[in-house]
Parts: C-alpha cells; sequence; structure tokens
C-alpha cells in the first residue's frame, strides 16, 4: 500500500481553522491537527498550546523521541508547499480570521497574523502586549496589545496607566534593539540557513553516538548518592544532626540531576521506563513532583526567558528578571495577573539582597507547588500517563513517612535539633537552584517575534557556565544549559563533548555564544540584572511625570537619589519639566519654623531627612490629576554633588526671583534647622546668606 496523500491547504484555510479552534501547528511540512491528542499530552497542553500556528518542526524534534513523532503522523489533515511563516498562537495573543471572513484574505497571506472576525480565534486569557509600536519585527503583536493592555496593568496602579507603560515600552524597544543588532537578521533568509546548519549539527550528533547513554557513567552517580545517603545515617547516629542534615540535602542536590535525565527521557530513551526511574526519584525519595516539574519544565523549554508564558521566570511579587513584569503581566502558564503590588514594589527594591535568601528556602516552594499539581485538575487522566498522577501520591506519602516521620520526628530527639535538621538539609540545596536560575536569569527576556529560529532563540536566552571537567559531577549537566537547550534529550554525561561542536555552529552562523564561570555568571545576575530591574520602578515613575522632554532634576543636579515609596509623606523619583511646572502646583514643605502647626506624619517625615539629603519641594499634581497623591522631591546635598551648570540655573532664577528658586532656599534652610548642618554644595558655597542662616542654626 503506498503512502498516504494529504490534501495541499494554504495558510488561509489554517488561519480559519485556527480561529475555529482548532489546535493545529506545522511538522515536516504537514499540518498536525492536535485537538484530540491534547489531554493525552504527557507534556501538559500548554507546550501545545504554544505551538499552534507555527511551524514546530525544530521544538518537537528536540523534545520527543522517533517513536513519538512516528505516532504524531496518525494527526495528520494536511501538507503545505513552501515555507511556512509563523503565525502568534492564539495563547500568547494572536489573533485569527475565520474562513467566513473574505475581507483582504490575499493579503493577509504574508502578514504573522490576522485580525480575528471569530470570537473564538480570542484567548480568554489575553496577555499583554510586548510594545505598541510600528517596529516591522513586532508589528504582528501590535494589535493584540492595542486591545488587550487593559487586563494586564493592574488598575490599583498609583500612576496613570499610558504613562507608566510608555516607559516600560520605551526600556522594551531598547532592548529589542539591542537584541537585534547583537544576532543575526531575522530576516527569511538568515533564519532558514540558521535552522538548516543545525538540523545538520544535529545529525552529526546523533551520527557521533551522543544519544547513547554512558550507563557506566550513572553506575558512579549512584554510588555516589549512595555513599552520601549512608554518611547521613552515620551522622545520624552519632548525633551530628546538622552534619547528617547537610549529607542529606547534598543527596538531595545530586539526585535531582538524575531525575532530570529521566523527565527528559535522557537515560533509557523509553518513556515508561524513564518515567518510573524520575519518579521514585523525585517523589519517593526527594518529595517532589516529576509530572509538576514536566508541565512547567516543556512549556520552559518552547518559550524560553519569555515573562508572561515561561513559568521559571515568575516569580512575582519576590523577584522581578523583566521590566515587563512591572506592567503586571497576565502569565499564560498559571492563568493569572502577576500583580506589581505593594509587596512586589518593596521585595523588587531589595531582591539584588533577597536572591539568595529565597533560594535557600526554594525546597519548601517546590513542596507547595507538587501538591498543588497532584491535587489539580492538570495531571494527565488519559493516555500513556494516566496513572502517573497516582504513582506519584504514593511516592508522596513514602517519602513523608520515612522523612517526615521516621527520620525526623523519631530519631531526632529535640524540637529544635529537629527544626535544625529540616533547616540545614533544605537550604544546603540551594546552589541547585542557584544553578537552575543562573543559565537564564542574566539573558535576553525580549520577544523578537515568530520569526525568529527554535536555535538561535535557545542561544539568545541560555547561557553556558564554564566549569573543570573534574567539578561536572557538582552541577550535574546543568552547566552546559545551550547545548542541553538545543538537544534536550541528549545524555548530560555527553554534553560536554557536544560543547565544541555547538560553539562551531555558533562562530559558523554567527550568534554568540554565552559562557561564564560560576562567580561571574552569579554576579551578572545579582549585580547587573537583580540590580538593573530593582532600579526600574523609580526610572518609570521619574519618566512617567516628565512630559517626555527630560526632567528638570536632571538637567539641574545631574543626580537625583530619591526612591519611590508607598506614603505621601516619603520620597518618588520624579521628573519635573516644564510642562508639569505650569500646570502642576508647586507648593513649599512643611514650615520652617517651629512643630506646632505640623500633624504626626509630618514631624515623622522631619525626622527621616538626613544629613545627606535636602528637601526641596514636594509637588501636587491635583490641577491635572485629582486623585493623584502628594509627592516630595529632594536634591542631594555635600560637596560636589551639583554640577557648573545647576549652579547657574539657580543663580539665574534667583535673579530672576524664580518661584522654584524661593521654594528650594525655603525647603534648604527648613533642613539646616532640622539636621544642624549647612549646605555646601556649589551653589550655596559663598552664599552670605547661607552663612548667616548657618550661624542661625548653631
Amino acid at each position: 500500500m503506498g503512502e498516504k496523500t494529504y490534501p495541499l491547504l494554504s495558510r488561509r484555510e489554517i488561519e480559519g481553522s485556527i480561529a475555529d479552534g482548532r489546535k493545529l501547528f506545522v511538522l515536516n511540512q504537514y499540518v498536525i491537527k492536535a485537538d484530540a491528542w491534547l489531554p493525552y499530552h504527557p507534556g501538559g497542553e500548554k507546550s501545545i498550546m504554544h505551538m499552534v500556528g507555527r511551524d514546530a518542526t525544530d521544538e518537537v524534534t528536540a523534545l520527543h523521541s522517533a517513536q513519538a513523532l512516528q505516532q504524531m503522523n496518525r494527526y495528520r489533515i494536511g501538507r503545505i508547499e513552501g515555507r511556512w511563516e509563523n503565525f502568534i498562537p492564539p495563547i500568547q495573543g494572536g489573533r485569527f480570521r475565520a474562513v467566513s471572513d473574505n475581507t483582504d484574505g490575499e493579503e493577509c497571506e504574508t502578514q504573522p497574523t490576522a485580525t480575528a472576525s471569530n470570537s473564538s480565534s480570542r484567548d480568554p486569557s489575553p496577555v499583554s502586549p510586548v510594545f505598541e509600536g510600528e517596529d516591522p519585527v513586532l508589528r504582528g503583536r501590535h494589535a493584540a496589545g492595542a486591545t488587550q493592555r487593559s487586563t494586564s496593568v493592574s488598575s490599583n496602579s498609583s500612576v496613570d496607566e499610558d504613562d507608566g507603560m510608555a516607559y516600560l515600552d520605551t526600556v522594551t524597544k531598547k532592548k529589542i534593539s539591542l537584541d537585534l543588532e547583537t544576532y543575526p537578521s531575522l530576516d527569511h533568509a538568515t533564519q532558514d540557513a540558521i535552522v538548516a546548519k543545525y538540523r545538520l549539527l544535529d545529525e552529526r550528533v546523533r551520527a557521533e553516538g551522543l544519544y547513547n547513554c554512558n550507563y557506566r557513567a550513572y553506575a558512579i552517580e549512584c554510588s555516589r548518592y549512595s555513599f552520601l545517603f549512608g554518611l547521613m545515617l552515620l551522622f545520624l547516629r552519632w548525633g551530628w544532626y546538622a552534619f547528617s542534615a547537610a549529607c542529606l540535602g547534598a543527596f538531595w542536590h545530586q539526585l535531582v540531576f538524575t531525575a532530570h535525565d529521566a523527565g527528559h527521557m535522557g537515560i533509557t530513551h523509553g518513556f515508561h521506563t524513564d518515567s518510573v526511574i524520575g519518579m521514585i526519584i523525585a517523589d519517593f525519595l526527594g518529595g517532589l513532583s516529576l509530572g509538576w516539574w514536566k508541565r512547567n519544565h516543556n512549556v520552559h523549554h518552547i518559550v524560553t526567558n519569555s515573562p508572561e508564558h515561561d513559568p521559571d521566570i515568575e516569580h512575582m511579587p519576590l523577584l522581578a528578571v523583566s521590566h515587563r513584569f512591572l506592567s503586571s503581566l497576565r502569565s499564560t502558564y498559571y492563568d493569572r495577573i502577576m500583580e506589581y503590588d505593594a509587596l512586589a514594589k518593596v521585595m523588587l527594591k531589595i531582591q539584588a539582597y533577597s536572591y539568595y535568601v529565597l533560594l535557600a528556602f526554594g525546597r519548601f516552594n517546590l513542596y507547595r507547588l507538587s501538591w498543588e499539581y497532584l491535587l489539580g485538575p492538570n495531571p494527565p487522566r488519559k493516555g500513556p500517563a494516566w496513572w502517573h498522577r497516582y504513582f506519584e501520591i504514593t511516592g508522596q506519602v513514602v517519602f513523608w513517612t520515612w522523612f517526615g516521620y521516621f527520620l525526623v520526628y523519631k530519631s531526632i530527639p529535640t524540637a529544635w535539633d529537629r527544626f535544625i535538621f529540616v533547616m540545614v538539609s533544605h537550604m544546603v540545596t540551594m546552589p541547585l537552584h542557584a544553578q537552575i536560575c543562573l543559565s537564564h536569569f542574566a539573558m535576553s527576556t525580549s520577544e523578537l517575534g515568530p520569526h525568529e529560529s527554535f536555535p538561535q532563540k535557545m542561544l539568545r536566552t541560555t547561557m553556558d557556565v564554564d566549569c573543570p571537567q573534574w567539578l561536572d559531577f557538582f552541577h550535574g549537566g546543568l552547566q552546559f544549559q545551550v547545548i542541553h537547550h538545543l538537544y534536550p534529550r541528549m545524555p548530560r554525561h555527553n554534553l560536554r563533548r557536544a560543547q565544541k561542536l555547538v560553539q562551531e555552529f555558533c562562530n559558523e552562523v554567527g550568534i554568540p555564544y554565552a559562557l561564564y564561570g560560576f562567580y561571574d555568571g552569579n554576579k551578572r545576575v545579582v549585580v547587573t540584572q537583580m540590580k538593573r530591574e530593582s532600579t526600574v520602578p523609580e526610572a518609570s515613575y521619574k519618566t512617567a511625570f516628565d512630559g517626555g522632554s527630560g526632567p528638570l532634576l536632571s538637567r539641574l543636579a545631574g543626580h537625583v537619589g530619591s526612591r519611590r515609596v508607598n506614603s505621601r509623606y516619603d520620597y518618588l523619583d520624579l521628573g519635573l519639566d516644564e510642562r508639569m511646572e505650569s500646570h502642576g502646583s508647586v507648593q513649599g514643605g512643611p514650615p520652617v519654623n517651629g512643630n506646632s502647626k505640623l500633624t504626626g506624619a509630618q514631624r515623622r517625615q522631619k525626622k527621616r531627612v538626613g544629613r545627606d539629603e535636602i528637601l526641596c519641594f514636594r509637588v501636587s499634581f491635583s490641577d491635572t490629576r485629582p486623585n493623584h497623591p502628594v509627592y516630595y522631591l529632594h536634591l542631594p546635598m555635600g560637596s560636589g554633588k551639583m554640577d557648573e551648570k545647576a549652579a547657574k540655573r539657580i543663580a539665574d532664577a534667583r535673579g530672576k526671583k524664580d518661584p522654584f528658586a524661593k521654594r528650594a532656599d525655603l525647603a534648604a534652610r527648613n533642613n539646616r534647622d532640622r539636621t544642624g548642618s549647612g549646605v555646601d554644595g556649589p551653589w550655596r558655597k559663598g552664599d552670605p546668606s547661607a552663612q548667616k542662616d548657618n550661624r542661625r542654626a548653631k
């Protein structure tokens, strides 16, 4: 019997079918209809949803075995000819026209997205746009973003929505421009060449046997696990509970690497065998759900470092690795708004300092996520993985029996020693969480549109960690995340050999290969990424009110040391320009002399102002924004803080009796009354009135 022939489907027909709610994607020039398979997919439905309307050949091939690919042939409904131009999937905000809508049908053939005329094409959980701009690369997101912004921005924001988003959109455009300058062009010819060479590299990798598992290496791994577990029991018997806990934490740390391999079917390459290995390790020995991890991790491999879609970087309100989280994005994975709320405003300011502290408690959060998954609606109830949920729940019961009851409760005599044992054993696993975050947190989170190829996106959003070969056991393959994302099913003991081949590929196609040492990589995450993102709230609010022409404070002082906080009498990094000077009401600070007319809040405010800052004036936008709160602005105090231009501006303003200068002088004198110190910056130095005020203050 000859091979079955499939009808040729046009782009317009496929678009119409997606508009009607069908889940179609392209695989090796064939159109796959995944609707019937969706509830059976062991890796969850989200990963399939992100491929709808796209050529998913590279992603699907990388993540599935040959047997799974063969099974997918049963779901073919047609074929395409020529190059396929990706749509933006509905889950990501793409909109599609129904077949009944023939308006501009031919024109749409070349567009990355289409405007939907059928309500079924709209995702019930719309996401926020990258930005509303005219960049031709991302123009396809414009239509979706225009109608969805309100869903993504918290209604509780203290600034005007459009102003805040305008700044964030500006930052987004800058980061996208930087990526476009750094990485190869997104034109069809360039991306097709990258894909062709990536597929040739895949053939070479397979030919060199790098998909063959080194079982001898796993025998060594098992010996290491047994040694750590035995050492834990020995120290426990001796009553050295902290040392025993440290060995148990190291045991868990090492076990996760093999569970990760099994979750990717990188050990035996058999679905059921590797699944059982992974569940025994994760659930029975570690108390974590392999099914939760697979559902989460598969999406991460498809939409790596995408703020709206990748759950591995969605840690609001505790951490934000992208400025875009400040716009209260909607997570398509969790199906909820990630609010930029009061807690987030506090935590994001200190995230560079709280980062490792949060990682130390990360395992407790994994317990919560595991139970939410197992008791929720997400585990597969049909298909080859229908029994996994029950096997995992059994594993959880076994884990909490041997660990919680026999090990912690029965073997350790006092409550304090039990507490120490639990905390030490869990915090010792902190380097594992740092390793997981390290490879992505410092890399790009920009969306370059649907035309970016799979290999380029993986290389743009992932970095490797350089380490000597003898230390590979400590990183467990996570130091080769670039290679792992390109070839997820490759056994980890072969990743080092594949690294050289991938580096050659990168040099050939002109894609930068990110490689950092463990220390330098962590420095890049904490010092560069975390601290940079923690300053975005200040900058966004400063820009939100500067009217687009640049803040006056920057022109006066060149440096603004204020910060945004949540109280009426606290400071805001707020830019004030001519537009606001003419339309907003500028008022003086608290009364100069005495406290008789001050409220309690004002007295506390006076005490908070220290020697390092000078309160200049407060700004109320009551004229143009009736419900907007009052904010204080302050300039740095001390020698050399004001530049010559600032001094000239202040002097000129004094000569003209400018109200701004009057208010600034008033607040400056008030500050001296409070602190007992004079202002010795250039603009006050040598001023007789200032010297007189200093003597009066003393």
